[in-house]
């Protein structure tokens, strides 16, 4: 019987995950791609991204937009909850 060995095996994670919640309806968009499928109002959805800033965008269905840039620390998780999109005047 043979030894298994794991070569260059990094326990230490690369990612985290980045929580995000709207209030209205909205496309979500983390380091501009599209969170798909669409968040539900209320719904709290997390996203696994590497560790890192990151920048999050919110579009309402009337064309309002918001934005945040967050940072997500390996293996934590960062929360963006209750985002409320206001139009532009």
């Amino acid at each position: 019987a043979g030894a298994v060995v794991a070569h260059g095996v990094s326990s230490a994670p690369t990612t985290g995950r980045l929580v995000v919640q709207v209030q209205a309806p909205a496309a979500v968009r983390v380091d501009g791609v599209e969170v798909a499928p669409p968040l539900v109002v209320g719904e709290a959805r997390a996203v696994e991204v590497r560790a890192g800033a990151h920048r999050v965008e919110f579009v309402g269905a009337d064309g309002s937009r918001s934005a945040a840039t967050v940072e997500v620390r390996a293996g934590a998780t960062q929360e963006l909850l209750g985002v409320e999109i206001q139009a532009e005047p």
